[in-house]
């Protein structure tokens, strides 16, 4: 058995642009423990944004398996372990109000990922991943916040050059 775990780094539940994490772990034939990580930064709802995860790393599998699925969203493991997302693809992606299911691209593509396996999914509120991923997560916030400022600066440079280039009669700034 593999032992997935997805966690989500949201602040409520308005869209935006927030991290999630993942791990996949298993005993290899010796006893060694594997593991694989994965990280995103994605806007949407808190929703969306752990569908996508999801389907992110079912998509590290090549052949059917059975997959137990820990997580920090009580969505996930609602709409996953209540069988809602299997009924839904029955139903035409129909709620049983017969209303499209909201984030319904996702489901399906998740749904898609999911078929093959064997899932079962709990609600954790911390695992024996969280720290790690936090602090992981917490370091390429920060370099993409460097990243992005350093992005804003340059356009910044280069629009003010092209400006000085009009006032000065096209002369090039030095």
């Amino acid at each position: 058995m593999i032992t997935g775990y997805i966690e989500v780094y949201n602040r409520g539940p308005a869209k935006q642009t927030a991290w999630y994490a993942w791990v996949l772990e298993t005993h290899l034939k010796n006893g060694d423990l594997y593991t694989k990580e994965g990280y995103g930064r994605i806007a949407g709802t808190p929703n969306a944004i752990v569908i996508q995860a999801l389907t992110e790393m079912l998509g590290r599998f090549n052949k059917p398996s059975e997959i137990h699925i820990k997580t920090n969203s009580r969505y996930l493991e609602g709409m996953v372990g209540a069988g809602y997302v299997q009924r839904w693809s029955q139903n035409g992606w129909q709620s049983s109000t017969g209303k499209e299911v909201k984030n319904r691209e996702l489901w399906e593509e998740a749904w898609e990922a999911m078929e093959p396996h064997e899932i079962t999914i709990e609600y954790i509120d911390k695992s024996s991943y969280t720290d790690v991923l936090k602090r992981e997560v917490k370091t390429r916030e920060e370099k993409t916040k460097d990243a992005e400022w350093q992005e804003f600066l340059e356009r910044e440079w280069k629009s003010l050059e092209k400006t000085m280039g009009d006032i000065l009669g096209g002369a090039a700034c030095a």
